[in-house]
This record gives C-alpha cells, structure tokens and sequence, in this order.
C-alpha cells in the first residue's frame, strides 16, 4: 500500500521505518520538504521519499497523521484543511494527542470532544482513526514487548467502520495486535489513555506526582 506519512519526527519515522519494512510504499509529507531533516531521514530509509504536504495526500493510499497537533479546533481545522482534496475518499489515520502545551499537558477537556472527532468532521470524505496515540515511540520501535515483558503489545483504535480491514492491515504491519474498539467517537477514550500515560510517564507533566518512566504500556488482554 503506498502511505503518505505527515510528519518527520520521531513517531512519523518510527512509523514510516515499520511500515516501510513490512514491505509497503512511504512518502513523507512536511511543510518543508527539503529540510535537512527530510534528506536526513530520507538517507537513513532508502527507498521513501518526501514532498509537500499536499502532494504526499495526494499520491498516498492511506494517510497517516504524525504531527504535534493543536488543541484548538481552528488549529486542527486548519491542518486538516492543508490536506488538501487528495484525501478524498482515503483512511486518514491520526496518531495525535491534541494537548495543552507542557507541562500541563492536558486533553480537550472544556471542549467535550476530542481532537480526533474534530479532525473526522473536517474531513468529512475522508475514513479517519485514531491509533497509535495511547503508547510512546519507545514501544513502536518495540511493539513486540521487548521493552517491558516481551509480550507482543496491543494497539487501540477507533474510526470508520467500513474501513476498519485497512487500518487493521496498517496496524498490525507496523507490529501491534491491532484491538478495534469501535467509531471515532471513541477517539475520547482513546485520547483520554494517552493522557494519562503521558502524565505518568514523567513526574513534571500534569497534576500527579507518580513517576512510571516510559517502560509501560496500556495492554488490551482478550479471549477470542
């Protein structure tokens, strides 16, 4: 499948690296494309390539959603919108937490909906998910568990229904047990685990004073 990652950074990469590996097609998309990161990274994973935001949409299959989004809607609004018509029709797979700056760093709270619905309703010819959002990128570079107890670690997501078989297929190639767990108004949920692990994972971030580290991860254990 050919993805069009938007984002350089390390979950966007991390990402790319994965997918890339699994055997499908990357194009990285930034508002710079030739930054010295994008040729960077370029080199570090041959066989990707990078272009405007824009025009990455517009080739990519699937898109995926790695960039340090706003908590406002304007600001979510407007990124959905430098998409651009290419995303008509495409699964858009948002990996984001749209938090208040650090060290609060807290979700959407007052606005009683999540970045992921806000996204969703700005596309709305677009099959937009939420994934990858409730783990960091230390467990995507280790999605088999070899970071905490080696147990392969699951993946929650939530988005359209009728495409539930694509974002299954992106996330279970980058190495999780893709777990479903319903529509995107479930991105609430979702964002709200991220949250937390975000707060636990660092003593200074939000209001606890509970230092875990980053060695953990939220695990989905199911009888099917």
């Amino acid at each position: 499948m050919k993805v069009a990652v938007i984002g350089t950074g390390s979950v966007g990469s991390c990402l790319g690296g994965q997918l890339l590996k699994a055997g499908h097609s990357i194009k990285y998309g930034s508002r710079n494309p030739s930054s010295e990161n994008m040729a960077a990274l370029i080199q570090k994973q041959p066989g990707t390539s990078g272009a405007a935001i824009a025009d990455a949409v517009d080739w990519g299959e699937a898109i995926i959603v790695a960039v340090k989004m706003p908590p406002e809607d304007a600001g979510i609004q407007a990124f959905a919108a430098s998409l651009g018509p290419g995303a008509k029709g495409k699964v858009v797979l948002d990996t984001t937490n749209a938090t208040t700056p650090f060290p609060e760093c807290e979700l959407r709270w007052q606005q009683a909906t999540s970045g992921g619905e806000v996204l969703a309703a700005a596309l709305p010819d677009s099959f937009v998910f939420k994934a990858w959002n409730t783990t960091g990128v230390e467990h995507m570079h280790a999605p088999d568990g070899s970071a905490i107890n080696g147990q392969q670690l699951a993946m929650l997501y939530a988005g359209a229904p009728e495409k539930k078989d694509v974002a299954e297929e992106l996330v279970r190639a980058s190495g999780f047990e893709p777990a479903y767990v319903g529509p995107i108004r479930y991105a609430r949920n979702l964002e709200a685990i991220a949250e937390l692990w975000i707060h636990l994972s660092m003593k200074v971030m939000g209001q606890t004073d509970e230092d875990w580290g980053k060695n953990f991860h939220f695990q989905a254990i199911r009888k099917v």
